[in-house]
């Protein structure tokens, strides 16, 4: 007796999946039934639905929805774009509650390359590889930006992610920093115009400024360069950054490779931020008009679909 009221419920279920499914596809149009009117009486055996009573069999179910889907195939593509879109304002949230608890840390720690004002209120970190063909775009760009404000500081952390030779480039650099600050600029600003980066020719661009490719070599496997690097490949790593350039600019997340223009625009937001920042400290502090306002910078960039972002990616 147990085993026919199991097999009952069993149909009655089955029954009600497909019903489902069928009421789904041909959406029919809801009557309003009072609550007391709707109620069953679970005892009665006249409730209990099989899967005769539907008019459509799994398999014909099936082939209803695959039919619909071949029908329609916008339905795939905005689920994949939704999806995307989900992803990425995650990612952008993580880099933005990372950014706002370690901003210190992403622009000073391990002592990376600086160029510029030291005491600049703008300050521009970048993610970049020596051989990427976009970041030899924007070293130019951030070089041209350096030259027309004089209230812009460049960090540099280089981000070896295609192959030995930027590898290779990276430690020569930064060795090369470790050794004479004051050499680093015009070593970083001719290697990243290299194409394609070789040791004979990193030997001659040494060599035609005097720096000694031996006290160089010494420092390529170092304790200090190796730690640097480490730390440059972790911090990308909680930036969600997934290739180069990338750029985080006064704690603005910012991927891809992006004209002096908006550069220019971008600087000139922030300042305005900072200024209305502080005017507003002498009233009521406002952190959350603050930090609408440069997601709000952020996001422009990144959800263009315009033009797609540009970067050397990772192999």
């Amino acid at each position: 007796m147990q085993k026919i009221f199991n097999g009952l419920l069993l149909i009655a279920f089955l029954g009600l999946v497909v019903l489902f499914g069928y009421k789904t596809l041909k959406t029919p149009e809801v009557s309003k039934v009072p609550v007391a009117s709707a109620s069953v009486d679970s005892n009665k055996e006249n409730t209990t639905l099989s899967c005769a009573d539907s008019k459509f069999s799994e398999e014909d179910l099936n082939t209803k929805i695959h039919d619909y889907i071949v029908a329609h195939p916008e339905i795939l593509v905005e689920s994949i774009e939704t999806m995307q879109r989900k992803k990425i304002e995650e990612s952008n949230k993580k880099a933005a509650d990372y950014l706002l608890q370690n901003k210190s840390g992403i622009e000073d720690e391990g002592t990376p390359p600086m160029f510029g004002n030291k005491n600049g209120d703008i300050t521009i970190v970048v993610f970049y590889d020596y051989n990427c063909s976009f970041c030899k775009q924007a070293n130019l760009i951030t070089n041209e930006i350096l030259a027309t404000d004089p209230g812009v500081k460049i960090i540099l952390r280089p981000l070896p992610i295609l192959g030995g030779t930027s590898m290779y480039a990276t430690k020569v650099a930064l060795a090369v920093h470790k050794i004479s600050e004051e050499a680093f600029p015009i070593i970083h600003n001719e290697m990243i115009k290299m194409k394609p980066i070789t040791e004979e020719g990193v030997k001659a661009l040494l060599a035609a400024h005097n720096i000694d490719y031996k006290i160089v070599d010494n420092e390529l496997n170092s304790f200090s360069i190796k730690e640097l690097i480490a730390k440059n490949f972790n911090l990308a790593q909680s930036l969600g950054i997934k290739g180069a350039p990338s750029y985080v600019v006064n704690g603005v997340f910012i991927p891809g490779l992006i004209d002096k223009e908006r550069f220019a625009a971008i600087i000139g937001e922030l300042r305005q931020i900072a200024s209305q920042t502080q005017n507003s400290e002498s009233t009521e502090p406002n952190d959350n008009t603050n930090n609408s306002e440069i997601t709000e910078i952020k996001d422009d960039n990144t959800n263009s679909k315009e033009e797609p972002t540009k970067q050397g990616t990772s192999k």
